[in-house]
């Protein structure tokens, strides 16, 4: 198992979804995404964090039933 990264979307989506997994592994039942961890403020970079997450639904997680793709 590869070590969950220490920076939440740095990586590839098939290392997020490891990490994902590795999290579910643990024991962890939520996890919180942030597509601007650092300080990006609110109305800062809305239409980038919304495709980043956009991208995360289609391609990580069945938003429906909450499994990893």
């Amino acid at each position: 198992m590869r070590p969950v990264i220490d920076l939440p979307g740095e990586g590839t989506v098939d290392q997020v979804r490891a990490d994902l997994d590795a999290l579910r592994e643990l024991g962890a039942e939520m996890v919180v995404l942030d597509p601007h961890p650092g300080g990006s403020g609110p109305g800062d970079h809305h239409a980038l964090g919304w495709s980043l997450l956009e991208r995360f639904a289609g391609e990580v997680v069945d938003l429906g039933s909450g499994q990893l793709r």
